[in-house]
């Protein structure tokens, strides 16, 4: 019943993938200053990390807004996208749009399997090799593909941008990402509620970072579509 919760929560069908815009809708919307750059990024970022949030919170607790937060996660991939459109173009964009709503899908499964594990009686008696052991290795599938799925978003992001978007810097952060995620799921199923914040905690200051070296990179590789003075790269 959960499973398919998820599968309608994420069809197609109620939130089609986003077609194409204009290149000259994209130009109109291009950030003229770092500064405004890093605080769209930021924004993004940081709805990313709270929408995630909010989405564990309703699929654990079986939440009626749960297909609403999901659709909502969704679209928050495409604004992401969209902000590298005016950059990168249309394209580029919506392919990694694909990608990033790839990372959602793979998320929500994860969050699907770890409540199937943790829900289901566990049978003591049974020997080892004997008890059931398929929640458990679903939720060792599903991470393994939200790992390769974030390995893919950081080899698009570095092809279009090999100097000031390093693959290896790419993949650490997502990676950390990927990584925190899962604590946080794994922290709700446990009840842990103290593991729970600091996972999103850890989650935000990190989601902050990942805009930090987007926002870096597209100042660095296009120093001529920004107005003003220059300002020093963000160290965080």
């Amino acid at each position: 019943m959960f499973a398919m919760l998820l599968v309608s929560a994420l069809a197609v069908a109620q939130y089609p993938t986003p077609a194409e815009k204009p290149a000259a809708q994209d130009t109109a919307r291009t950030p003229t200053t770092q500064a405004a750059l890093r605080q769209d990024m930021h924004r993004l970022w940081s709805e990313h990390i709270a929408l995630t949030h909010n989405y564990i919170v309703s699929a654990f607790a079986g939440l009626g807004d749960t297909t609403q937060v999901a659709q909502r996660l969704l679209r928050n991939q495409d604004e992401i996208a969209d902000a590298i459109k005016p950059f990168y173009g249309p394209a580029a964009g919506t392919q990694l749009a694909t990608m990033l709503r790839g990372h959602i899908q793979h998320a929500t499964h994860a969050v699907a399997a770890v409540k199937g594990t943790h829900q289901q009686p566990r049978d003591t008696s049974a020997p080892a090799r004997g008890r059931d052991t398929t929640g458990r290795k679903a939720d060792v599938t599903t991470v393994a593909m939200l790992r390769a799925n974030a390995d893919s978003i950081a080899g698009f992001l570095n092809s279009a941008n090999p100097r000031h978007w390093p693959r290896a810097t790419l993949q650490s952060a997502l990676s950390m990402h990927v990584d925190l995620m899962v604590q946080a799921v794994q922290a709700r199923a446990r009840g842990d509620w103290s593991a729970s914040v600091a996972a999103l905690d850890a989650s935000h200051r990190q989601a902050v970072q990942i805009a930090d070296v987007l926002t870096d990179g597209i100042v660095k590789q296009f120093p001529n579509r920004f107005t003003g003075r220059t300002t020093a790269m963000s160290g965080q």
